[in-house]
């Protein structure tokens, strides 16, 4: 067998491998599965988020109300993101009181929330006394200086206005085409996420508003980012890999919400 060639990195985004190198693709990772491998959680930090608390360990040196950070790096992102949506869903998750941790996900059926009652902080009470949330989950490719990274964004409460508002000009947009009118893919374009004020009579916390940027083939054109974003979404489709979910329970139970509001329960959005 001849000897391996030197890796050679032509740009950033290529490395140049010989046949013995490609012949390793992957090798070690057979028995890897979902559990295993979790997206980086990603939230929006609000005034009693850990991150922001010098007595607390999530605590990150330069974090304000309003950033994006990502919880497992501790990468702060100021003001907006850019980033490609390539999967959603939105599954019930329920918790254990007493910050007890995650109890089940329930998935996409909301049957269970016909088990809840609301109490007076607009919070979906079990007979258990485990509560029932409501989480849009966005699978996200985040622009980190010149590569995209996986990203799980997930919105509750207050912010699933802010997720169905999003979802709606996706689908909204469609091609002509010669064949006629085309729905192109969720990763058909990059958005810009801007931090936002909201509030309601119980207070005010930052949120975000998704503005239209390039579709992905004009980003790039030689369709390596599409055909990123298929792979991201076919790992999300065939549960290949799942979002951080357990990790929302640090911050679900604390009662402390986006600033003052009653109804979030996200210290950590």
């Amino acid at each position: 067998m001849s000897k391996s060639k030197e890796v050679v990195t032509t740009n950033p985004g290529a490395v140049v491998l010989d046949d013995e190198l490609m012949h390793l693709q992957g090798m070690g990772t057979e028995n890897v599965s979902a559990a295993n491998v979790l997206i980086p959680r990603l939230v929006i930090l609000q005034a009693l988020s850990p991150q922001l608390n010098k007595k607390k360990a999530e605590y990150i040196e330069g974090a304000e109300v309003g950033d994006f950070c990502n919880v497992a790096t501790g990468d702060i992102y100021k003001e907006s993101i850019e980033v490609i949506p390539c999967h959603f869903i939105t599954n019930y998750l329920e918790w254990k009181k007493n910050r007890g941790g995650l109890a089940a996900n329930h998935g996409d059926d909301p049957s269970i929330l016909q088990k809840a009652v609301r109490n007076d902080k607009s919070q979906n009470i079990l007979p258990n006394g485990n509560m029932v949330e409501e989480t849009a989950q966005w699978y996200l490719l985040l622009k980190n200086g010149g590569t995209w990274e996986r990203s799980f964004f997930p919105l509750k409460a207050t912010n699933l206005k802010h997720s169905r508002k999003w979802m709606t000009l996706c689908r909204a947009e469609t091609l002509q085409t010669s064949n006629g009118l085309w729905k192109p893919p969720l990763f058909w374009r990059s958005w810009n996420l801007k931090i936002v004020d909201d509030s309601n009579d119980q207070g005010d916390w930052a949120t975000f508003k998704p503005e239209k940027l390039e579709s992905t083939v004009n980003i790039d054109p030689s369709r390596a980012l599409l055909r990123e974003c298929m792979s991201f979404y076919e790992d999300l489709r065939t549960n290949k890999v799942r979002g951080d979910v357990e990790s929302e329970e640090d911050t679900s139970h604390s009662g402390s919400g986006m600033a003052s509001d009653p109804t979030n329960t996200d210290t950590a959005m």
